[in-house]
């Protein structure tokens, strides 16, 4: 007998709801993350109920889904007549055209994959699933479309997680949080349902959690109801079918009593379905741009090598990236700055590959200056609006490269391919967010496509001329575009000067956010750290807080100082990472907690770092009891930093009492041994 309808049948039966319609049972997922510390976890059912409207449920209990429909533009789908079959709802729009959904259980999870038929062009968005009112919800996982979010999680009963939505009357009742990648919904117990597409080759997937209010009384006072609304969208982009069938991407659920392992499995399932194999150790590495940002130069960079050729030990760094500045205008990426690095930059490069380091380069790839020689040369180049204006972008100084064009994707395939064979493989591309416009609002060289796929094919060019072997970073970018191509994605806003007012709040959050991704999607990174205050306005304990942050995360590892004094190497030289592909623990992930809590697992110690920081701007004091962070009743417990540690004796608790944007580092050991003086935050020892 099959087994899918053996779970049918049992999820009918034990659960006593069925009616009209049919249930699929979701299979116990069990796929837990390597890092979940939470153990003993009871299965979590949940199922589909097709109703003979053409409307669905989704039962689970986590949350449920109530009354789901298609939609497209936002407007619900009027068919002339529904067929609903065992694991399948056909609509008949016209005598031509027509959507069917089709529901399944697949070992990842549950499914719904869409199907359109007789359409001669897509719509511009399409709703597999829009208005369903959504059953016990407590708070709301959301991921922004890229490079500093925002995501998060929202406490529904917050207003501060709630964006309005505002009307030509100003009322601000109405809200609406929205997510990309996959999204998830929360019950008050902690458990999550995520739910998102884990196929990114074609179409930009959107999630979207929303009010709707009914009002009565004199100005619409008194609340007579409120409900809360979710939908799954597809951007087909309004792209030509000729009536041939187009198959949308399955949209995924996963069910689970941890919100991380929930997400971490929903990454797990992308990475498979997008070919991701992450490969390459984390990146330790040096970025120039901080230092003298575009007036960086060639003696510059050999002021800093000679610097570091001086120092014994000499501090280890994979990379020496040039960052922008190299380059006398965007576009014009081969015509070199002659007064800051002579007639070409291959002299540089040559330097740092005879010191034994791996060379970098930092370029827009979509970027044009209007002085540049690309845009007074080439106009037909440049990606234009529908009204034959074109895009801008700084202010007006710079527009957009339309790689549509034969020519302009030819002129920047051979760029990356010079860059390549004069030895670089570390490639740190800015601004991708320019190259991923809605085809309904660019009117592009070649037409017929999704901005997706255009994307990618730039992307795929550009793997091409760098070759697998090189370290490409991907900055200010959409995330699920660049799935399967860049090794490391920045994940939030830049490092900024000084840490005041909240204004390194969106690096924490989004490294905390988005950890679920770390080394299965791709490698976090989190921009720069300061190692002295040399440069920028941080206290000592703001240094500390954010570099320790940063190297026991298990993400990338950089910075911008000159690494010429004791303090900045013995303190670079501490945050070094293993090797490994890792992610650090997070026990608080889903909880909104004021002090950060980060935990790092040493196998071969059997021991682990604990970083608990206070971000907030108030003093703060708190105990945490060791069960809560890593299941044992009491353990060794250090003080440690990059001079050594100390030993407090075993505990069952930890009790700190932390300042503003100060930090506590601990090492906790099964072994009651001490961490070895060579040992670095991120577990290397040489």
């Amino acid at each position: 007998m099959n087994n899918n309808n053996i779970l049918r049948r049992d999820f009918i039966s034990k659960t006593a709801l069925a009616t009209t319609g049919l249930f699929f049972a979701d299979g116990i997922l069990n796929t837990l993350s390597a890092q979940s510390i939470q153990q003993n976890q009871s299965p979590i059912s949940t199922g589909f109920k097709l109703n003979n409207d053409g409307s669905f449920d989704i039962i689970s209990d986590v949350v449920m889904l109530k009354k789901c429909y298609r939609s497209i533009d936002n407007q619900a789908i009027k068919p002339i007549y529904v067929k609903v079959d065992s694991n399948s709802i056909s609509y008949q729009l016209t005598e031509k055209r027509g959507v069917k959904l089709v529901f399944n259980v697949t070992n990842s999870g549950l499914t719904i994959g869409t199907i359109l038929n007789g359409f001669e062009k897509a719509p511009h968005w399409f709703a597999p699933l829009a208005n369903a009112e959504v059953i016990n919800i407590s708070s709301f996982f959301y991921q922004g479309i890229g490079f500093g979010g925002p995501s998060g999680f929202a406490d529904l009963s917050s207003e501060k997680y709630k964006t309005p939505v505002k009307t030509e009357q100003g009322s601000d009742d109405n809200w609406l949080l929205e997510s990309y990648l996959f999204s998830g919904l929360l019950n008050s117990k902690g458990q999550m349902l995520a739910i998102g597409s884990i196929n990114y080759t074609a179409f930009l997937q959107k999630t979207s959690l929303y009010n709707s209010q009914q009002r009565w009384g004199l100005i619409n006072r008194h609340l007579l109801n409120e409900q809360i609304l979710f939908q799954v969208q597809f951007s087909t982009e309004e792209i030509l079918l000729d009536k041939k069938e187009l198959k949308l991407p399955d949209i995924q659920l996963v069910a689970n009593n941890s919100a991380w392992d929930a997400a971490t499995i929903m990454a797990q399932n992308i990475a498979k379905e997008m070919q991701i194999k992450p490969m390459k150790e984390p990146r330790y590495h040096w970025c120039s741009w901080y230092i003298k940002q575009k007036e960086f130069s060639n003696q510059d960079l050999t002021t800093f090598i000679d610097g570091l050729n001086k120092q014994n030990p000499k501090p280890f760094i994979q990379t020496i990236q040039i960052d922008d500045g190299y380059q006398k205008y965007y576009g014009d990426w081969l015509d070199f700055r002659t007064e800051l690095w002579g007639n070409s930059i291959k002299p540089s490069v040559d330097l740092i590959l005879k010191n034994n380091y791996k060379a970098g380069i930092w370029i827009g790839a979509f970027m044009v200056h209007k002085k540049s020689q690309l845009f007074k040369n080439h106009p037909d180049w440049i990606l234009k609006k529908m009204d034959g204006n074109y895009l801008e972008e700084f202010g007006g100084d710079c527009v957009i490269l339309d790689t549509s064009n034969p020519e302009a994707f030819a002129y920047l395939r051979n760029v990356f391919r010079y860059f390549k064979s004069i030895g670089i493989t570390f490639y740190k591309t800015d601004f991708m967010d320019w190259g991923l416009q809605d085809s309904t609002k660019v009117n592009r060289y070649t037409k017929g496509k999704t901005s997706v796929q255009y994307y990618r094919e730039v992307l795929k060019m550009i793997r091409e001329e760098i070759g697998q072997e090189s370290y490409w970073l991907a900055c200010i970018s959409p995330f699920a575009p660049f799935l399967g191509f860049a090794d490391g994605v920045r994940v939030a806003n830049d490092t900024p000067e000084n840490w005041k007012d909240g204004n390194l709040d969106n690096v924490y959050s989004q490294m905390e956010n988005l950890h679920y991704a770390n080394n299965l999607l791709f490698q976090n990174d989190p921009d720069v750290m300061y190692l002295s205050n040399s440069q920028f306005d941080y206290s000592q304990a703001e240094i500390n807080s954010f570099a320790y942050f940063c190297g026991i995360m298990g993400g990338s590892v950089n910075t911008s100082e000159w690494l010429n004094d004791m303090k900045s190497t013995k303190m670079w030289r501490f945050l070094r990472p293993s090797g490994k592909l890792e992610q650090a623990i997070l026990p608080f992930w889903s909880k909104n907690e004021k002090l950060k809590v980060v935990l790092h697992r040493y196998e071969k110690q059997k021991a682990w770092g604990l970083l608990i920081t206070n971000t907030s701007s108030e003093k703060t004091r708190k105990s945490f009891l060791i069960n809560d962070l890593i299941n044992k009743n009491s353990i060794s417990v250090f003080e440690w930093n990059e001079n050594g540690s100390a030993s407090l004796g075993s505990k069952t608790q930890i009790s700190i009492n932390l300042g503003i944007h100060e930090s506590a580092l601990f090492y906790l050991s099964e072994t009651n041994q001490a961490p070895s003086p060579i040992m670095t935050l991120g577990g290397w020892e040489g």
